[in-house]
């Protein structure tokens, strides 16, 4: 089996993330898996996975060269099953594949174009909304419960100092309202700030830090999703993309904020099911509302457990089994498949 995934920028290290996990499942279930990673991703991927991983390396921003080289592994070595985990896809790309590979799975991220696949995935939390241009015979499957990671054990009782995740990127525009808001609530302590590159908000900041004197704002980074300690955080807030929906997986209670228009519909739909509140639109989430949602969230440990269990109904665990029992073994498959 071949996972095709690229790393362009530090933040695709998640999805790097979600495909060992996958990896490390299907491995369990007797599969042999190696990776097909972008060129430039090829050290990053490297560092995270180790040495033990067969990580093949794929040419860069040239499909037709991509698409020659994924024949090329699936010819000289054999590989009959293919996962696919790109936050860009190409429908030709695709179609290429599924005439290569006996089977052909899909981490799809709501495309707008023929989906072609065996098994196409979306766990995206408004993922019942999208009409699927797809062959009849693939296998969907749909919503969070998909989703490639299990609830961290979580103890919430007794924090005296909730320490909180903001995970907003790298604009300091849109990190400091939030700063603000928590200022203007009164909290003191530290504050931790997810940066995609580097500590780069944090020179904006730092010229801004007379405005919450008692806040201690700290750049961490998700260099090793596996390893980060989701658990230690009480609260978060999160841009509606993938972020959110790891940390809502992982049982951290977050507050969403939409800083894309195509992250407004994950972000109400969470907030719809009773998963987490929602600032909204990032231009129009004003300094009472910010308030208003943050102070109980805060302050009463009950409403924060009562937004995990809304979690984990969504997501109910077992989504790495749930997608993995769909995989045939690569013996299953006919030589016309």
């Amino acid at each position: 089996m071949i996972i095709r995934c690229d790393i362009c920028v530090p933040a695709d290290i998640l999805q790097l993330e979600q495909s060992r996990r996958l990896a490390s499942v299907l491995t369990d279930r007797g599969f042999r898996v190696t990776y097909a990673i972008n060129r430039n991703g090829h050290e990053a991927a490297r560092r995270y996975l180790g040495d033990e991983p067969t990580i093949y390396r794929v040419p860069e921003d040239d499909v037709d060269a991509d698409m020659e080289r994924m024949e090329h592994l699936q010819r000289h070595h054999g590989h009959r099953n293919l996962l696919v985990n790109l936050k860009r896809l190409q429908s030709n790309w695709l179609f290429r594949m599924t005439r290569r590979f006996g089977y052909t799975a899909v981490l799809d991220r709501g495309s707008r174009f023929m989906v072609y696949g065996d098994l196409i995935v979306n766990w995206s939390a408004d993922a019942r909304r999208h009409t699927y241009t797809c062959s009849p015979t693939a296998r969907l499957l749909l919503g969070p419960k998909f989703y490639p990671a299990d609830m961290d054990a979580h103890i919430d009782e007794g924090i005296a100092a909730p320490l909180l995740l903001l995970a907003l990127g790298d604009d300091a525009e849109r990190i400091t309202p939030v700063l603000n808001a928590l200022a203007k609530i009164g909290l003191r302590g530290p504050v931790d700030i997810l940066c995609d590159r580097g500590n780069s908000p944090f020179e904006l900041l730092g010229a801004r830090a007379a405005a919450w004197p008692h806040l201690e704002p700290n750049p961490v980074h998700l260099d090793n999703p596996g390893a980060f300690p989701f658990h230690q955080y009480a609260l978060a807030v999160a841009r509606g993309d993938e972020t959110c929906l790891e940390l809502t997986a992982r049982g951290v209670p977050t507050v969403t904020m939409a800083l894309e228009k195509e992250e407004l519909h994950t972000a109400y739909t969470l907030e719809q099911l009773g998963v987490a509140p929602t600032f909204g639109w990032h231009e129009s989430a004003d300094l009472e509302r910010m308030v208003t949602l943050l102070v109980p969230l805060l302050t009463r440990v009950d409403r924060r457990q009562q937004y995990r269990a809304g979690m984990e109904a969504l997501y109910e665990g077992g989504g790495l089994q749930r997608i993995a029992q769909f995989f045939p073994k690569e013996p299953e498959l006919s030589r016309n498949d």
